[in-house]
Order: C-alpha cells, then sequence, then structure tokens
C-alpha cells in the first residue's frame, strides 16, 4: 500500500528509527519522539550504566523500584553522574 507516516515515542521510536534503517522505502515520514538513544550521547558510560543499574532493580525489586530509579534518571538536568 506504499510508504507510511509513522509517529512513535520512546522505546517504539528505537524500533521505528530500526525499521527506517532496514526498510527506507516503507517509510514516507518518520516522528520519533525522544528515543532513548543512550549509546549516542556524550556521557555515553554513566547513561549506559544507569541503564543497566535500572534493569537491574528492576529484576532485583521489582517494577516499582526500577521505576522510581528511571524517574531520577530521566528527571536529572545535565549529563548523567558517574554513580
Amino acid at each position: 500500500s506504499g510508504p507510511v507516516d509513522l509517529f512513535a515515542s520512546s522505546g517504539g521510536a528505537v524500533n521505528a528509527l530500526a525499521l527506517v534503517a532496514a526498510h527506507p522505502s516503507d517509510v514516507r515520514v518518520l516522528v520519533a519522539h525522544e528515543p532513548p538513544l543512550a549509546a549516542l550521547v556524550p556521557d555515553r558510560e554513566a547513561a549506559l550504566a544507569a541503564c543497566r543499574d535500572i534493569h537491574e532493580t528492576y529484576s532485583r525489586s521489582g517494577r516499582n523500584a526500577g521505576m522510581a530509579k528511571f524517574i531520577l534518571l530521566v528527571s536529572h538536568v545535565g549529563p548523567a553522574p558517574d554513580d
């Protein structure tokens, strides 16, 4: 049916970017809203460490503890701290 216009947010935006990379002719317009691409930011090592910590906290202590750390990270202004 032809290329699509696509809006995707957060994790969906990451998937949409992968779709465009793999099948560029299938997407006419992509609005990738706030894709979490920690690997591409200048403070990537600290940002990726924070993401790993969130995942480990979620696995160990559950959804609420993981979400609390996620909210702390996304509320932080400036580069991700080393701790």
